[in-house]
């Protein structure tokens, strides 16, 4: 997303690239860095390069260091939130947004809405509490989510909140008119921004507040892009 925003700069060229090398041939660099899984990425090489650097700063702290799970030797850092403060290396950045053809035959007179979360199974979602919202509210409502299994957690957590969802949910619902269907569809964005745009409503019900850091939540991207209408808590991950 942030390459398709910054390609379009008619000051300079990029290429994109998922090699696990730094090509000495290029003026600068930017890396789409994360602490789990770029660990190729070392002080000695982007050091060796000896040009400007840029690191792109997902994972966000809630404290006066907010680049605090990046690495420090960076030239700059591209910080995916505009609320953060800027300093001569750290440079807030609004969320790039992608434009998709959206086929939505969602229909504003629907007797029975249609409830839609997504997203992978970590810790504080809690996708019971739109179960919970959706049953005190409605006596006929189709609710889904769909949970597909994420690449970097592991499948004990994966298989364990999943069980967790299905214990929780199976508690609330109490009347014959609410279906909750989860599934684990690995869907592509086009496909999945669709799925959003069919739906009455997206929810994401998140309580990160107790958590040290916390990036912005990248399920809204899909969601607004779908256009139809959004609910989040007041999480600090929506900011």
């Amino acid at each position: 997303m942030c390459y398709d925003a910054l390609c379009k700069s008619t000051q300079f060229t990029l290429d994109y690239s998922e090699a696990d090398f730094l090509d000495a041939e290029y003026d600068f660099a930017i890396f789409n860095h994360h602490p789990t899984v770029n660990n190729w990425i070392n002080e000695d090489i982007v050091k060796s390069y000896n040009k400007p650097t840029f690191c792109v700063v997902t994972e966000v702290t809630f404290s006066e260091d907010v680049i605090h799970f990046s690495p420090k030797y960076f030239t700059h850092y591209i910080v995916l939130d505009p609320t953060v403060n800027e300093t001569s290396a750290i440079h807030a950045f609004g969320r790039p947004l992608e434009d998709f053809q959206i086929s939505s035959s969602e229909s504003e007179t629907t007797s029975v809405p249609n409830i839609f979360s997504f997203g992978f199974a970590t810790y504080g979602k809690e996708w019971h509490k739109i179960v919970e919202s959706v049953h005190n509210e409605f006596d006929n409502a189709n609710i889904h989510f769909n949970i597909p299994k994420a690449t970097y957690v592991p499948q004990d957590m994966h298989d364990n909140i999943i069980n967790s969802i299905y214990d929780e949910c199976g508690k609330i619902i109490t009347k014959n008119g609410i279906h909750l269907k989860i599934t684990h569809d690995n869907l592509s964005k086009e496909e999945l921004i669709n799925l959003c745009s069919n739906q009455t409503i997206n929810c994401f019900f998140y309580n990160r507040q107790h958590m040290y850091c916390s990036g912005l939540a990248a399920v809204t991207d899909q969601a607004i892009s779908a256009g139809r209408p959004i609910l989040v808590t007041g999480d600090r991950t929506f900011r």
